[in-house]
C-alpha cells in the first residue's frame, strides 16, 4: 500500500467524483491524437504501467513520474505527490494539464486517486452508493465491462456481469417495470439467455393476462414465437424432469428459470406459447361458435402437445352441427356420421341419422308424395338398416299410389308379397302379417281426413283406449328384430280411424307415431 506523507495526503483526492469536475474526461489514446487538448485540464483513467524515479536532493531517488498502460505520454507529479517508494497501486484516475515540451507532450498532474486494482475500485465505489441507486450501479457495471474488455480481465468481467444482472433483477421487481424492455437490454448487453428468457416470460405473461381479443392474442403469439424461436416446436414440450423443475418455478420464472437446464427452459418457452394459442382458440370459439370444427383442425396442428384442446373444440363443433342437422344436405349428414364413427361415436352417429331422417319424414314429406316415401325408405334401410320403418314408408307409398312400381319392387326386395286380394304382407314374419288397409304404420292416403284437433302422437295404448272409450275393432302387428309396429283400426259411421304404434328394442311401452282417418 502506498505510504503517503501528510502533505501528499492533503492533496490526494480520495473520491473519484471530485476528479474531472473542471477537466475533460479523455481516453489515454486521445492525448496524442487531439491537438485541441493541449493546454487544457484533462482527466485520465487507466492502469499504471510503472513509476519512474529521479535523483533528488542528497542523491536520494524520488518517484516523480508515472506511465500509463495505454499512452506513452508521461505524467509528472508535483512535489506534494512524489514519494520515495514505488507505489504498489496498479490503477489511477489522474487530473492535470496537457503540456507540450518542444515536440513532446506531458501531463502536469494536479491530483490523482490511486487504486490497488480495478476490482477493488469497483467494490469500493459500489459500496459507497445508496442502496436504491440502481442507475449508479449500472454505470459502474458498464465501466467495469469496458475496462475488463480492454485489459482482458476475466475476474473483473465476471463481477461486472454479476453486478449488472443484480441491477436488472432489482429493476424488474419495481411496480412500473418493463420486463420486455429489460429483456432487450439483457440481450444487447450479452448478459445471458436465462436472464433474458425469465424477463421475457414475466412480460409476456402479463400481456397474456390482459389480452382480450383474438387480434391481441395473434400479435402476442407472434411476439412470443419471435422472442423464443423454439417455442413453436412441440417436440420441446416434455423433457425428462420437467415436473420437478416446474414445481420450483412457481408463478413467475425468476431464479428457477435462470438456474434450470436448457431443455427445461425450452419446455417452459413452449408452454408459454401454448397457453397463448389455447386462449386465442378459446376467444375465437367464443366469437364464432360455428367455426368450432375449423378451429379444431387448426388447434390439432398448432397444439399437438395439447390434443384435448382440439378434441374439445371438435366435440363442440360436432354437437353444434348435429343440433343443426335438419338443415344439412344428405351428403353432409353422411359425412358427419362417418366422422363420428371414425372417432368411435357410433351412438351419436346413429342418433344423428335418425334425427335427420325423422325430420325429413315428419316435416319435409308432403302427404301425397309417394316417390318421396320410396326414396326415404331407401335411406332408412341403407343408413340405419331400419327395415321396419322402410317397409312402413313403402306401404304408405302404396296406399297413396297403388300402381307405384318402385314401391312394389322395393317391398318385394325386402321380402314382402302381394296377396290375391291386393294386400302386401311380410313374408319373413311367421308371427303376424302386415297389410295395406290393415297394415301397421300405413300412411294417410290421399283424400284421408284429419285425425282431429287433439293429436294422439306419443300416447300409449292405454291412453288411446281411454280417449276412444273402447278397444280397437282390429289390431295388426309387424315384428322385426329391431322394432314392433302395431296398428289399431276403429270403425266409425263416417269411416275408419287408423292409429299406428311403434316400439323399438329397449323401449318400455309402444307410442303413437301416426294417426289418420279414411272415409
Amino acid at each position: 500500500m502506498m505510504v503517503l506523507t501528510r502533505s501528499l495526503l492533503g492533496l490526494l483526492i480520495l473520491g473519484s467524483t471530485a476528479l474531472g469536475q473542471t477537466g475533460t474526461v479523455v481516453e489515454p489514446e486521445q492525448l496524442t491524437k487531439d491537438p485541441n487538448l493541449v493546454g487544457r485540464i484533462v482527466v485520465v483513467d487507466d492502469r499504471i504501467q510503472f513509476f519512474l524515479p529521479h535523483k533528488g536532493p542528497g542523491g536520494r531517488e524520488i518517484y516523480d513520474e508515472l506511465r500509463l498502460k495505454r499512452t506513452d505520454v508521461p505524467f509528472r507529479l508535483p512535489p506534494a505527490l512524489r514519494t520515495p517508494r514505488s507505489p504498489r497501486e496498479r490503477a489511477a484516475r489522474i487530473q492535470g494539464v496537457l503540456q507540450r515540451d518542444g515536440r513532446s507532450l506531458f501531463v502536469e498532474v494536479e491530483s490523482m486517486q490511486l487504486y490497488a486494482g480495478d476490482l477493488e475500485r469497483l467494490e469500493k465505489e459500489v459500496a459507497s452508493l445508496a442502496p436504491n441507486d440502481l442507475a449508479g450501479r449500472r454505470r459502474w457495471a458498464e465501466w467495469a465491462t469496458r475496462r475488463a474488455a480492454i485489459f482482458k480481465d476475466a475476474d473483473l468481467e465476471k463481477r461486472a456481469r454479476d453486478l449488472e444482472v443484480e441491477v436488472v433483477v432489482r429493476e424488474s421487481e419495481a411496480p412500473a417495470a418493463d420486463p420486455l424492455g429489460l429483456a432487450a437490454r439483457v440481450r444487447e448487453r450479452g448478459l445471458g439467455e436465462p436472464l433474458a428468457g425469465s424477463l421475457g416470460h414475466l412480460g409476456f405473461r402479463a400481456r397474456l393476462a390482459t389480452a382480450k381479443s383474438a387480434n391481441d392474442l395473434d400479435r402476442l403469439a407472434r411476439d412470443v414465437a419471435a422472442f423464443f424461436p423454439r417455442s413453436s416446436d412441440a417436440r420441446y414440450a416434455t423433457p425428462p424432469g420437467l415436473e420437478d423443475w416446474t414445481a420450483r418455478l412457481g408463478k413467475f420464472p425468476g431464479p428457477a428459470y435462470r438456474e434450470a437446464p436448457d431443455p427445461i427452459r425450452a419446455a417452459w418457452d413452449r408452454r408459454l406459447l401454448a397457453d397463448v394459442l389455447q386462449k386465442r382458440f378459446e376467444v375465437r370459439l367464443s366469437d364464432d361458435p360455428a367455426s368450432a370444427l375449423v378451429l379444431a383442425e387448426e388447434a390439432k396442428q398448432a397444439l399437438p402437445d395439447r390434443p384435448a384442446i382440439a378434441e374439445r373444440m371438435r366435440d363442440l363443433g360436432l354437437a353444434a352441427t348435429e343440433a343443426a342437422a335438419a338443415n344439412l344436405r344428405l351428403s353432409e349428414v353422411e359425412s358427419l356420421a362417418k366422422t363420428l364413427r371414425s372417432e368411435g361415436k357410433e351412438d351419436r352417429a346413429r342418433k344423428l341419422l335418425e334425427n335427420w331422417l325423422s325430420e325429413q319424414r315428419t316435416k319435409r314429406l308432403d302427404k301425397g308424395d309417394a316417390d318421396g316415401r320410396v326414396l326415404l325408405a331407401s335411406h332408412y334401410e341403407r343408413l340405419l338398416s331400419d327395415r321396419a320403418t322402410a317397409a312402413l314408408l313403402l306401404q304408405e307409398a302404396v296406399a297413396i299410389a297403388p300402381d307405384s312400381r318402385e314401391a312394389a319392387d322395393s317391398l318385394r326386395r325386402m321380402g314382402y308379397r302381394r296377396t290375391a286380394e291386393g294386400r302386401w304382407v311380410d313374408g319373413r314374419s311367421t308371427e303376424t302379417t302386415s297389410e295395406i288397409g290393415g297394415n301397421p304404420g300405413a300412411a294417410k292416403p290421399a283424400g284421408a281426413a284429419p285425425a282431429g284437433d287433439d293429436s294422439l302422437l306419443g300416447l300409449t295404448p292405454e291412453q288411446v283406449r281411454a280417449r276412444f272409450g273402447s278397444k280397437p275393432d282390429r289390431v295388426s302387428l309387424s315384428i322385426t328384430q329391431a322394432e314392433t309396429i302395431e296398428q289399431w283400426v276403429y270403425s266409425r259411421v263416417k269411416g275408419k280411424q287408423i292409429i299406428n304404434f311403434r316400439r323399438t328394442r329397449g323401449q318400455g311401452r309402444p307410442r303413437v307415431v301416426s294417426s289418420y282417418s279414411l272415409p
